[in-house]
């Protein structure tokens, strides 16, 4: 990552990610990703996955490619509302 981004860039990157997982986290946790997941005919894993692409798609042209990941395995069943 050193190659590809300023140093002074490195917090705001980190936040950035951190941001991402986070809130993917909570979505898949309340159950609202596999809802919309399913509107768009696929499912949590793979939904998070293209999310996860589209948002490495911002790295630089000269990063290295994305590995393959296997499937997240999914919630057995929503979080309640309790907060």
């Amino acid at each position: 990552m050193a190659a590809n981004y300023p140093a002074d860039q490195a917090d705001a990157l980190t936040v950035a990610w951190w941001s991402l997982c986070h809130g993917l986290a909570l979505l898949w946790l309340d159950g609202q990703l596999e809802m919309r997941a399913a509107l768009m005919g696929t499912n949590a894993s793979d939904l998070t996955i293209q999310a996860m692409d589209m948002f490495a798609m911002f790295a630089p042209a000269n990063r290295k490619p994305v590995p393959t990941r296997r499937p997240l395995p999914g919630p057995s069943k929503p979080r309640s509302k309790q907060r």
